[in-house]
Protein backbone atom coordinates (compact mmCIF):
# COMPACT_ATOMS: atom_id res chain seq x y z
CA UNK A 1 0.00 0.00 0.00
CA UNK A 2 2.62 1.93 0.64
CA UNK A 3 4.32 1.93 -2.34
CA UNK A 4 1.34 2.30 -5.00
CA UNK A 5 -1.07 3.59 -2.64
CA UNK A 6 -4.73 3.18 -2.23
CA UNK A 7 -5.67 4.81 -5.64
CA UNK A 8 -3.63 2.69 -7.78
CA UNK A 9 -4.89 -0.75 -5.92
CA UNK A 10 -8.36 0.59 -6.33
CA UNK A 11 -7.57 1.28 -10.32
CA UNK A 12 -6.18 -2.25 -10.52
CA UNK A 13 -9.32 -3.87 -8.97
CA UNK A 14 -11.36 -2.46 -10.87
CA UNK A 15 -9.55 -3.13 -14.39
CA UNK A 16 -9.31 -6.75 -13.15
CA UNK A 17 -13.25 -6.88 -12.14
CA UNK A 18 -13.81 -5.51 -15.87
CA UNK A 19 -11.83 -7.79 -17.61
CA UNK A 20 -13.38 -10.87 -15.54
CA UNK A 21 -16.59 -9.52 -16.98
CA UNK A 22 -15.02 -8.73 -20.05
CA UNK A 23 -14.03 -12.74 -20.37
CA UNK A 24 -17.81 -13.67 -19.20
CA UNK A 25 -19.32 -11.24 -22.00
CA UNK A 26 -17.72 -12.71 -24.87
CA UNK A 27 -18.17 -16.20 -23.58
CA UNK A 28 -22.03 -15.37 -23.54
CA UNK A 29 -22.20 -14.18 -26.87
CA UNK A 30 -20.66 -18.07 -27.63
CA UNK A 31 -23.48 -19.43 -25.92
CA UNK A 32 -21.26 -20.97 -24.03
CA UNK A 33 -21.61 -22.11 -20.72
CA UNK A 34 -20.40 -19.86 -17.94
CA UNK A 35 -20.41 -18.24 -14.58
CA UNK A 36 -18.99 -15.34 -12.91
CA UNK A 37 -20.02 -14.43 -8.73
CA UNK A 38 -20.13 -10.65 -8.38
CA UNK A 39 -17.08 -8.98 -7.60
CA UNK A 40 -15.07 -11.95 -8.60
CA UNK A 41 -11.77 -12.28 -10.63
CA UNK A 42 -12.35 -15.98 -11.14
CA UNK A 43 -14.64 -17.30 -14.32
CA UNK A 44 -15.75 -20.85 -14.43
CA UNK A 45 -16.81 -22.12 -17.49
CA UNK A 46 -17.60 -25.63 -19.47
CA UNK A 47 -14.10 -27.65 -19.89
CA UNK A 48 -13.40 -26.75 -23.32
CA UNK A 49 -11.11 -29.57 -24.99
CA UNK A 50 -7.37 -30.87 -23.88
CA UNK A 51 -5.53 -28.89 -26.54
CA UNK A 52 -6.83 -25.77 -25.26
CA UNK A 53 -6.20 -26.56 -21.23
CA UNK A 54 -2.88 -27.24 -22.29
CA UNK A 55 -2.33 -24.24 -24.56
CA UNK A 56 -4.27 -21.68 -22.40
CA UNK A 57 -2.72 -23.52 -18.94
CA UNK A 58 -6.71 -23.42 -17.87
CA UNK A 59 -6.89 -24.91 -13.95
CA UNK A 60 -9.54 -28.18 -14.28
CA UNK A 61 -12.89 -28.28 -11.79
CA UNK A 62 -15.71 -30.18 -11.78
CA UNK A 63 -19.14 -27.71 -11.31
CA UNK A 64 -22.82 -29.42 -11.63
CA UNK A 65 -24.49 -25.69 -12.74
CA UNK A 66 -22.15 -26.07 -16.23
CA UNK A 67 -22.69 -29.60 -16.89
CA UNK A 68 -19.93 -31.52 -14.82
CA UNK A 69 -16.49 -31.13 -16.20
CA UNK A 70 -15.36 -27.40 -16.04
CA UNK A 71 -12.32 -25.05 -16.00
CA UNK A 72 -11.53 -21.57 -14.65
CA UNK A 73 -9.53 -19.01 -15.07
CA UNK A 74 -8.26 -16.47 -12.32
CA UNK A 75 -7.90 -12.83 -13.97
CA UNK A 76 -4.94 -10.75 -12.80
Amino acid sequence: MTRNGEREYTKRAAYILKTAQYQKDKLDEMNYPAWLNPLSNTVFFKRPGDWIMKKWDLAPDHDERLGGDSAHEILL
